[in-house]
């Protein structure tokens, strides 16, 4: 996995570390400041005698010197705006070419009509490098905030990546809790859903067990006495329902219908035919106008 340089690798090189790289800018700022402070004062001292010897007054000679070296360091100034704002500064160089140039010849020409070579190059000296000391503090100056303006950048891409993973992070919660809030609803649909199937499951149950003759509870009483008869299921269905309704106190009907009494197929059988003999009887008798029905073949219910 690759990183990209920061950018105090990049402006300042290896073996470098920022607190140094600090220390050595302001040191050179300070010279240069030193550098420019001297140049200005013997260029100072140079033009406001130029400027006596001119006729200026001695009272205003002092600001002849200003309009020349303090052109130099506005126009140094507009340069620099210029160039850090990404304009041309043209007008700017120019000013700084003509103070230059004026400051140079003045402090010459303070020496005489004939001066000697070290002459003019001494006279000379403190325009030439307030000029230059001018344009080294401006190219620290440069140099610095270009620093800065790349530190800035580093942040905000640092600050970028850093609110790209805070969305990251957050988009990758929402879709979390939106899966487990799935899941949660799935896992209650399906809890429901079993529990709906329960309660079918429980009331096919109860309705395919329920027996309301067996849940009664004269059922329970007739079973009960039953049991205390040795041989009962063994007696004629007749016998068994005469005798669970002496002892309980229920008609026939209700014995039958509490459903402790069942009868062997032959039973039913026998029970069916008398049902239909005495239903045959009855309507004969009311047929006839006779007392008593007219006896038909007897059926064998025994």
């Amino acid at each position: 996995m690759t990183h990209s340089p920061t950018p105090t690798a990049l402006s300042l090189g290896a073996g470098i570390s920022a607190r140094q790289d600090s220390w050595i800018r302001r040191t050179a700022l300070m010279a240069t400041l030193a550098v420019a402070t001297a140049s200005a004062v013997l260029s100072w001292s140079a033009l406001s005698v130029l400027a006596e010897q001119q006729g200026i007054a001695p009272n205003l000679s002092f600001l002849f010197p200003v309009t020349i070296d303090g052109s130099i360091v506005a126009a140094a100034g507009v340069t620099m705006a210029s160039a850090l704002r990404g304009d041309r500064a043209i007008y700017g160089w120019f000013v700084v070419a003509l103070s230059s140039a004026l400051s140079v010849f003045g402090n010459i020409a303070r020496v005489g009509p004939h001066p000697s070579v070290t002459s003019v190059i001494v006279h000379a000296t403190p325009s030439v490098m307030l000029l230059l000391s001018i344009e080294a503090s401006l190219h620290l100056t440069r140099k610095r905030l270009a620093l800065s303006a790349l530190h800035a950048a580093a942040a905000a891409e640092a600050l970028a990546k850093e609110e790209a993973r805070a969305e990251r992070a957050r988009v990758a919660e929402v879709k979390a809790t939106e899966r487990e809030r799935i899941a949660a609803e799935k896992t209650a649909t399906a809890r429901a859903a079993a529990e709906q199937r329960k309660a079918a499951n429980a009331a096919v149950e109860r309705a395919i067990g329920k027996t309301p003759k067996s849940e009664s509870p004269g059922a329970e009483a007739c079973r009960a006495y039953a049991a205390t008869i040795e041989g009962f299921s063994d007696l004629p269905i007749a016998r068994r329902v005469a005798l669970l309704s002496t002892a309980l106190g229920s008609s026939s009907a209700a014995i039958i219908d509490s459903g402790c009494v069942s009868a062997s197929p032959d039973e039913e059988r026998s029970v069916t035919a008398r049902r239909v003999y005495k239903s045959l009887s009855r309507a004969a008798a009311r047929t006839q106008g006779e007392n008593a029905p007219t006896a038909p073949r007897r059926l064998n219910v025994a």
